[in-house]
């Protein structure tokens, strides 16, 4: 989740600087720049809001509640209820964003396909927590 964060900021600050290095930062400037292309869709926001900004709630709210779990707070068991919900619906918006940049927007957006994948990641992690471990007791 603390990677997503530092994906989410970045892609900020991206944002911010109107991607003058292209979508890493670190690119010659180019006329068209595909994370560009892709942010300012209609895609690049759910209900008036950047997308980076619910990615940014998204992964502080996941390490907030994989760090109460860690800690073993009595409110584990909803914390975890949570967590895996959360998940699961960034997964299928995630999901939904990569269709969206293949058939309809037409240019990828390399950050978003990486925050795609970290979602993944977690979405696997938090459903071997979830089912995995029940066969192992």
């Amino acid at each position: 989740a603390l990677v997503g964060v530092l994906v989410v900021v970045h892609l900020w600050l991206m944002v911010d600087r109107g991607f003058d290095r292209g979508c890493f930062g670190f690119s010659d400037p180019t006329p068209v720049v595909e994370c560009e292309a892709v942010i300012q869709s209609d895609a690049g926001s759910l209900f008036g809001i950047s997308n980076a900004v619910w990615g940014l709630f998204f992964y502080v709210a996941m390490a907030a509640l994989s760090f109460l779990l860690g800690m073993g707070s009595q409110m584990a068991a909803r914390a975890r209820m949570l967590r895996a919900a959360m998940v699961y619906g960034a997964f299928c918006y995630s999901a939904y964003l990569v269709y969206l940049q293949a058939t309809w927007i037409g240019a990828w957006c390399k950050l978003c396909l990486i925050s795609a994948g970290i979602v993944t990641v977690l979405t696997v992690l938090i459903s071997y927590e979830l089912f995995g471990k029940q066969s192992d007791s």
